[in-house]
């Protein structure tokens, strides 16, 4: 991962092997959360929405994912198969975390 520019909040960073996609990053600390979205690359229109919350002692976690494929006739069957791919992979990354964070 590599930061190509940051001013603020906002950062805009590039990733991935062997495509290259670039990520638009909004880390707001005062509310505990960070929203991003993919602007170049293979899944453009991506955005993901991390939210953190302090509940009892212990801090909650929400990951949510949006994509609108926008391609006529096979745009939604495109959808379908990349949110399923988001889902695993916001379950394998709140594992990890979990399992991080209680090591």
């Amino acid at each position: 991962m590599k930061i190509i520019g940051q001013a603020g909040e906002k950062m805009l960073i590039e990733w991935g092997k062997p495509i290259k996609l670039r990520t638009s990053i909004i880390i707001e600390r005062e509310n505990k959360r960070m929203v991003t979205e993919q602007v170049e690359g293979l899944v453009k229109g991506l955005k993901a929405e991390y939210i953190f919350k302090e509940k009892q002692g212990k801090t909650e976690f929400s990951l949510m994912h949006s994509f609108d494929a926008k391609i006529p006739i096979i745009g939604r069957l495109i959808e379908f198969f990349l949110l399923v791919f988001l889902k695993k992979m916001a379950y394998n990354t709140l594992n990890r975390i979990k399992e991080r964070v209680e090591k």
